[in-house]
């Protein structure tokens, strides 16, 4: 998806007629490795782009977190929530951190999908040898301006959703109540030695208590990724013009007529087709979006529930 998006965004008008015929012309010409041309530079990348990004995020979030919860949240928790006004504000700064990592990666990837090289390394010496190590950020500015706001309506769209659709919540007051689940079973395990009585009831109290768990959990896996989907989507129509704009000026020869700034970029994409030049590869855009996003919140919050049980146990 990727691939096709980056080729209807960097190719010349009418060279394809839309997404599904870009994805013909590529396997006809290139197989099914042309398909994932490129692959290798945002693999190195993206565990480090993720991990920067998610760090600096959740850094900022702690920062304005109160020390005592303001008020009971809707599932009964007295945790401190961070406001929501410093949701765009902690993606905003992850935003700004991310460029230094993501322009290297993303002008390697949009290179060879558009099969400008032959590997990943002949395409980096290359941009050394003709651009100078400054040429590995060409699409800086771009990456920023897509980045700021990208990363602020993405974080934002996720938390202000998982806090009004149930999960979370659900998630939470499970944690919460396991000690005491935990505390019920023993006190009936006791009673049942003493008097015999005990042990079938609380039988059926695990059983109902493990169902219940598993609801929970599937309720709160439900929310991440229908949320995770939902802010990626809402994210890439909001920001896809300026990275048309960063495709096209990454995957352009220095000094042609396409190196140029990214106010111009937006002036040709305009005059070569209004909106639909500017919203040029959406379509695969979205569908990558989808399920590259909500697992990558999915395994997020795993891994934050996760970690500092780890860690305790």
């Amino acid at each position: 998806m990727d691939t096709v998006k980056v080729r209807l965004q960097a190719s010349s008008k009418g060279t394809y007629s839309g997404m599904g015929d870009c994805f013909k012309q590529i396997y006809r010409q290139q197989g099914l490795r042309g398909l994932y041309r490129g692959l290798s530079s945002p693999l190195c990348g993206v565990a480090m782009e993720n991990g920067v990004s998610f760090l600096v995020f959740s850094r900022v979030m702690e920062y304005f977190r109160p020390e005592v919860a303001p008020h009971h949240g809707s599932n009964g928790s007295q945790e401190p929530q961070t406001p929501l006004h410093a949701v765009p504000i902690a993606g905003a700064m992850a935003g700004m951190v991310l460029p230094l990592i993501l322009c290297p990666t993303e002008l390697v990837k949009c290179r060879m999908q558009m099969a400008q090289h032959t590997s990943p390394l002949a395409c980096l010496r290359h941009i050394i040898s003709s651009e100078g190590l400054p040429g590995l950020w060409r699409g800086y500015l771009p990456t920023l301006c897509r980045e700021l706001p990208g990363n602020a309506i993405f974080f934002t769209t996720y938390e202000g959703l998982r806090r009004v659709l149930p999960g979370r919540g659900a998630a939470a007051a499970a944690a919460a109540a396991k000690p005491a689940a935990t505390a019920r079973e023993e006190g009936a395990l006791g009673a049942g030695d003493e008097g015999g009585s005990g042990s079938s009831s609380s039988s059926s109290s695990s059983s109902s208590n493990a169902l219940a768990g598993v609801w929970r959990v599937a309720v709160d896996a439900g929310g991440a990724i229908l949320c995770g989907a939902a802010a990626g989507v809402v994210m890439w129509s909001a920001v896809l013009p300026l990275d048309v704009a960063k495709t096209r000026i990454q995957t352009a020869q220095p000094g042609s007529s396409m190196d140029t700034g990214v106010l111009k970029q937006l002036q040709l994409l305009w005059r070569e087709g209004g909106r639909r030049r500017l919203w040029a590869g959406y379509s695969p855009t979205v569908a990558r979006a989808v399920p590259a996003n909500a697992c990558q919140w999915l395994a997020w919050e795993f891994a934050m529930r996760n970690l500092p049980q780890a860690e305790e146990a």
